[in-house]
């Protein structure tokens, strides 16, 4: 702009997410701005497109994901190990093992520097996704845990027939985010699998949709204390506390909840209790052991926040393959794939 008119605009404008704009003074960034840019040519200008970077595998690649997959797979890296640390990753380096399957074919008595039970736990974890390359699905084992533990399928409560299987998925692209969809299966009286679901599209529906959740739920703990909730990692229960405080609202119903231990997280039990053959232990992964490849187009976590955003700017009633993983959790109870002792 300033070459064309030969005048320094005062101020730039940016355009955000939730349509609101935003100016700033333009000389308060000018310069750095300025600096970057000369930075920016520099690096294109000694750019090598045979270089290829070598990304770290603990880190998030964004629109890079796949690519930066691939690499590190291709040179089979430590970061593939379910559950690995960066600090392990050096460790391990350290001592020349360098990849998973070298770490997996270890005949190391111990590592220096590394507590000998880590050591044998992740080689353990190395070894069975080494074993379950090309199988349709992939291998586990029960982690054996010491007597009276409180860890792993010890902490399963017994199953009660009002029990919840319960997910939320959230839109983080607005200020302070918003929780547009809570989604729970659970068991009618005759004992059939029922999905029912609450939606949310602005802050007033946003605190319908909670409160009439936890109207629900517990309705339900009141007629059946024995009820739990099972979810999957923490977000649920820390999305109850955020909405809890955001609209001052059922608060002592949601403490009574949290304080009685109604909420069951399946990520603890399952990365306590069992070793899978995966590089991961989020929901997709440990979905491979007991229900087919998804066939929708909602394959991880972050694609439902892509079609709800795209249903967001065409509001003619096209929501896409949004799949909640609510049903998920209910499938892998009545599958087999977790239960209550």
């Amino acid at each position: 702009m300033q070459s064309i008119q030969a005048v320094l605009p005062a101020t730039i404008s940016v355009v955000l997410g939730s349509k609101d704009t935003k100016a700033f003074r333009t000389e308060d960034y000018y310069f750095y701005y300025k600096q970057l840019k000369a930075r920016f040519l520099t690096q294109q200008a000694a750019f090598d497109p045979t270089q290829r970077p070598t990304p770290t595998g603990l880190e998030d690649h964004g629109r890079w994901s796949t690519i930066a997959k691939q690499i590190l797979e291709d040179k089979d890296d430590l970061s593939r190990v379910a559950n690995i640390r960066k600090t392990q990753i050096k460790r391990l380096s350290q001592n020349g093992i360098t990849t998973l399957r070298a770490l997996a074919e270890s005949t190391a008595a111990y590592l220096p520097k590394m507590n000998q039970s880590t050591f044998e736990t992740l080689r353990a974890q190395a070894k069975i996704q080494v074993e379950s390359i090309g199988l349709p699905k992939p291998k586990y084992e029960q982690i054996s845990q010491s007597e009276n533990s409180r860890r792993g399928l010890a902490l399963l409560p017994p199953p009660s027939p009002h029990d919840i299987w319960f997910d939320m998925e959230g839109y983080p692209h607005i200020q302070g985010g918003l929780e547009y969809l809570f989604g729970a299966t659970y068991l009618d009286p005759q004992g059939q699998m029922q999905f029912i679901d609450w939606w949310a599209h602005d802050r007033a529906q946003e605190r319908k949709t909670f409160e009439d959740f936890i109207d629900w739920v517990y309705a339900r703990y009141k007629q059946a204390g024995a009820m739990h909730i099972y979810h999957y990692a923490a977000y649920e229960v820390s999305a109850m506390r955020k909405l809890m405080g955001r609209f001052g609202t059922r608060e002592m119903e949601v403490d009574n909840l949290l304080r009685n231990e109604v909420f069951v997280d399946l990520y603890r039990v399952v990365q306590q209790g069992l070793r899978v053959g995966e590089p991961r232990y989020s929901l997709k992964n440990i979905e491979h052991l007991y229900m087919p490849k998804r066939d929708g187009d909602v394959a991880k976590a972050t694609d439902s926040i892509v079609y709800y955003e795209r249903w967001l700017e065409q509001q003619d009633g096209y929501v896409g393959s949004v799949v909640l993983c609510g049903r998920c959790l209910g499938e892998m109870f009545e599958s087999g794939g977790v239960s209550g002792r």
